[in-house]
């Protein structure tokens, strides 16, 4: 039996078409209980949290007592009923549900023992199979075609058409395997670039190191299989950024654009990756301080892209793209400086989020309340910034390391600006402690615990605290030079945050006015 949450979450995730389409389903398949099912959905659809004594206790209010009585049974069914409305509903949304619809054809054309009818249905599906390079089903279709080759007479044709099979057949295998080994190694780069956020030491150099080199010494021509050269890219994309070298992850993005834009009618079944690898660049490109004019392409490009999804892929793939949309958004807005638009596009979009059921993996979660935290801290919502950095700090043992000690950070200056110096003496000693014990206790943080640390035993003042932080700045400065460390200073302008300190200018006018200086001396070059 599926458990009760299970329907409920179900229910939940259904988006307004979807609903509406089930609710016809029903009336044309599942008449006899339809008004025990609508009324279910509704309530289910109303409940945050699954409650199921409050179900049963409304069931009871409107006289379902047959439902009552089967409580167990009607869920199950109107689960099953669910899933058939949905499979339906996405019949042709896309080409894996064509091509799996086709399959489903040609299986049963073949049981029917009509081979001439199942052998254009097979070719008809091979064109869109190869179009797409989605070998796993064409290696379904050739199961077929053996099928078919069996029940035929026996003759020179029959052998010389086996022989074409299997070598078809083995080609196929061998583009999967190489999108499998493709796949697992993005899965070891990803597991440890969204795990630890990046190499911080030498050894953690040498493991990544290891992972790829056998791979870029291969040079294997993947022309022909877009999955496996997609997987590659982003493999070496990923250790790219793990070991901090910018310009290379420069480069991968671009080359990972012209690989999708080469493979244009893929991208367009799914055009998630694509709008990624356009924010990626922009967001590269700002680091290495290049032409805001490349942003604008980038941003054109993302605009061109989405303009060129059919109605069903964009409403498939909407909450994605809205998901993307917001979060360079708010990205954009923090890195020129622009805190208080930062934060209202925050609330926006967690209000879009509710609004439509969307979910958030844990990753985006994290994204998403570091964000949050930044933009709070930069618009002076000090209170705001605390309480993110309580909701990140619930889930400190799944953060990835760099996520985690920023939000230790940026705590102690929040308390700094509250004027908490009482409070961040035993923060400063937590922070250590979990720190060490995690052994990630790197140059970064030591440095900033031990200024913080000092500032609390020697009692700065305003007159002389202007000399604390040029020594911490020029501390920090010192680890741009180090390829482990300097990262932390991307996440969050600190540099701008103590020279607002010690010029006394305002935090987020210092971060505008840099931002500004960058993109006019980068247009010139």
């Amino acid at each position: 039996m599926v458990s009760s949450p299970d329907l409920h979450s179900l229910i939940l995730a259904l988006n307004r078409a979807e609903k509406r389409f089930l609710m016809i389903f029903l009336k044309n398949h599942a008449y006899k209980e339809y008004d025990a099912y609508t009324y279910l959905i509704e309530i289910m659809s109303k409940q945050k949290i699954y409650d199921e004594s409050l179900i049963k206790e409304q069931l009871l209010n409107k006289n379902f007592k047959k439902t009552l009585r089967h409580f167990a049974v009607i869920k199950k069914r109107l689960y099953d009923v669910t899933l058939k409305s949905l499979r339906s509903y996405a019949a042709d949304s896309s080409i894996e549900n064509i091509l799996l619809n086709n399959i489903l054809d040609v299986k049963n054309l073949y049981e029917k023992g009509l081979f001439e009818q199942c052998e254009k249905q097979i070719l008809k599906t091979k064109k869109i199979g190869y179009k797409y390079q989605r070998f796993n089903e064409l290696c379904s279709l050739i199961r077929y075609e053996k099928l078919i080759l069996e029940n035929k007479s026996y003759s020179s044709n029959s052998l010389k058409a086996y022989e074409e099979i299997k070598c078809e057949e083995k080609e196929l295998l061998e583009k999967q395997m190489e999108i499998n080994h493709q796949w697992e190694l993005v899965h070891k780069t990803e597991y440890y670039r969204y795990k630890e956020g990046f190499a911080r030491t030498e050894n953690d150099y040498k493991e990544l190191q290891l992972l790829i080199e056998n791979e870029i010494a291969n040079k294997k021509d993947y022309s022909d299989n877009y999955k496996a050269a997609a997987h590659l890219n982003l493999s070496l994309l990923n250790y790219y950024a793990s070991i901090n070298d910018v310009q290379s992850c420069l480069k991968k993005i671009d080359e990972g654009r012209k690989l999708m834009e080469d493979n244009m009618d893929i991208i367009l079944e799914d055009p998630i990756p694509y709008l990624y690898k356009q924010y990626d660049y922009i967001w590269t490109a700002r680091l290495l301080n290049r032409d805001e004019k490349e942003v604008d392409e980038a941003l054109k490009k993302i605009d061109e892209h989405v303009k060129k999804l059919s109605p069903e892929i964009y409403e498939k793939h909407k909450p994605k793209i809205k998901k993307l949309h917001f979060s360079f958004l708010i990205n954009n807005l923090i890195t020129k400086g622009d805190f208080k638009n930062a934060c209202e596009y925050a609330e926006k979009y967690a209000a879009y989020r509710e609004e439509n059921n969307i979910s958030m993996t844990n990753r985006e979660w994290a994204a998403y309340q570091k964000n949050m935290m930044i933009s709070s801290f930069g618009n002076k919502k000090y209170d705001k910034t605390l309480d993110v950095i309580d909701k990140l700090l619930k889930k400190r043992d799944s953060l990835r390391i760099d996520i985690f000690s920023l939000t230790l950070i940026i705590e102690l200056i929040t308390h700094y600006e509250l004027k908490n110096f009482r409070l961040i003496e035993h923060k400063v000693k937590s922070a250590y402690r979990y720190l060490s014990q995690r052994n990630k206790l790197h140059k970064f943080e030591s440095i900033m615990l031990k200024y913080v640390k000092d500032m609390i035993k020697k009692n700065y003042t305003e007159n002389n605290i202007t000399t604390y932080f040029k020594n911490l700045k020029k501390d920090l400065l010192e680890l741009k030079a180090d390829a482990f460390e300097f990262r932390y200073l991307e996440n969050f302008d600190l540099i701008s945050w103590l020279d607002a300190k010690i010029e006394k200018k305002d935090f987020a006018q210092l971060v505008q006015k840099r931002f500004n200086q960058r993109a006019k001396k980068a247009s010139k070059n």
